[in-house]
């Protein structure tokens, strides 16, 4: 069969080393269909001549068709058919059960100028952009800016994009979640249509835990401002960054507004002026410390 043909070919070790270190795939003209199922192809190049290829994927051409060739270092006559001009892609793909790499430097894919796309290690650790890292699974390289991207192609309630990260069995995961705008589900009393949520969940789950390693403190921010932070020595400033020299203290700014509605089913602490202050539900102010 004309596919089999095809894959021993591209299984063939010198023409694998062609593809992926030579120039792309040359184009010709189909000038003749033969019973074996090849096509005869008159190539565009400077030798001339022609070729008997083996169309990939079982394509089938038609005489005066233009396409694309690969050939095998040791077998000059012979060639696969990768695909016709104008075709989308350009080169059809070459489909199989299984590709295996040739040794032990892995798999590699490349783009047409010959920079390092993919490679498959062994293992099965992956690099994206650059070579797989020896206690990684999955590495993505990139100058400037390395990045990975997860997109939902529809807009309904149930629409989605989770990045999930997961033990063996499933007994603990935790989700990454953009919620699309039409998003019904409701999570702790809040609708999720157009919320980015960070989740734990899992049988075995025992918390979630967010922590530095190093001094650096832990930040909140909403509108590109920093609202709250913890710091590396146990203080926790709302909005503000003064704590007076304390440790495992808590620092608060002075309210941009004060309160001035009574809070329904409890009360709200808030610094004026520098003093101290609390707002009851029944509308009582009262000074807790002075200035």
């Amino acid at each position: 069969m004309s596919l089999d043909r095809a894959f021993t070919l591209a299984h063939d070790s010198e023409f694998r080393t062609l593809v992926s270190f030579s120039s792309p795939p040359r184009p010709g003209r189909v000038i003749a269909l033969e019973a074996s199922g090849q096509v005869r192809v008159e190539m565009d190049d400077p030798d001339g001549g022609d070729a008997l290829a083996w169309p990939l994927n079982g394509a089938t051409y038609a005489v005066d068709d233009i396409v694309y060739c690969l050939f095998a270092a040791n077998a000059p006559d012979s060639a696969i058919v990768v695909g016709a001009k104008g075709s989308s892609p350009a080169y059809a793909p070459l489909r199989a059960s299984e590709v295996r790499a040739a040794s032990a430097g892995g798999l590699r894919l490349s783009d047409q100028l010959g920079n390092l796309g993919v490679v498959v290690a062994d293992g099965g650790r992956v690099g994206v952009g650059g070579a797989a890292e020896a206690t990684r699974q999955l590495a993505i390289k990139s100058t400037g800016q390395a990045s990975m991207l997860m997109q939902t192609t529809d807009d309904t309630a149930q629409s989605f994009a989770a990045a999930v990260v997961m033990t063996n069995g499933g007994d603990v995961d935790a989700d990454l979640i953009a919620h699309d705008t039409l998003r019904v589900a409701v999570r702790s009393g809040i609708t999720l249509g157009g919320w980015a949520e960070l989740l734990a969940n899992g049988a075995g789950l025992a918390g979630l835990l967010i922590d530095t390693f190093t001094s650096a403190p832990i930040v909140f921010g909403t509108a590109n401002v920093e609202r709250m932070r913890i710091t590396s020595d146990g203080s926790l400033g709302v909005g503000t960054t003064q704590f007076g020299s304390g440790v495992r203290v808590i620092g608060i700014a002075n309210a941009t507004t004060v309160p001035s509605t009574n809070p329904s089913g409890g009360g709200v602490i808030y610094c004026q002026n520098g003093r101290l202050m609390y707002r009851g539900s029944s509308g009582t102010v009262t000074q807790l410390a002075p200035a």
